[in-house]
């Protein structure tokens, strides 16, 4: 998330923030409260529903987590297509069609926000949501391949 969007104090996103501290922590309960009362204050913002999708996945509540990743991909798709070119938009995209299990669709993400950006700060980030993700939703072979082109473009 880009710091500069936002400020801290504001719309909710002191809870945001709480949340992520929570989910680093694994305490996936708590992280999923902060976030529902970050987006209750008002802050609005794809990635809160893609990490609660994770939550609810991790939960074993698979229908509501695929509904909040759902909902996070139609919010970044809306965005893209609305013709802004900032590539972490196609990586999210990637990353939150994984997250539903849709990997063919996530690699052609990844690939198009390689195109547009081949500067190693934004495919670092990208890589390390990645690797993030790996870590609390481990799935044989699942995103791998994608790792390995983030590795290999960002040194």
């Amino acid at each position: 998330m880009d710091e500069g969007m936002y400020d801290p104090v504001e719309g909710g996103w002191i809870d945001y923030e709480i949340g992520e501290t929570y989910f680093k922590m694994k305490q996936f309960d708590k992280a999923l409260e902060y976030y529902n009362l970050a987006l209750a204050a008002g802050a609005d913002d794809p990635w809160i529903y893609y990490k609660k999708g994770i939550v609810q996945l991790i939960n074993g509540k698979i229908s509501e987590g695929m509904e909040e990743l759902k909902r996070a991909i139609d919010e970044t798709r809306s965005a893209l297509v609305a013709g802004n070119k900032n590539p972490m938009l196609s990586f999210n995209l990637g990353l939150f069609h994984l997250a539903i299990g849709d990997e063919p669709v996530a690699r052609n993400y990844y690939a198009d926000g390689l195109r547009v950006e081949p500067s190693t700060p934004k495919i670092k980030e990208a890589r390390r949501d990645l690797e993030n993700f790996l870590e609390v939703w481990p799935k044989e072979n699942c995103g791998h391949s994608i790792l390995a082109m983030l590795k290999e473009r960002s040194g």
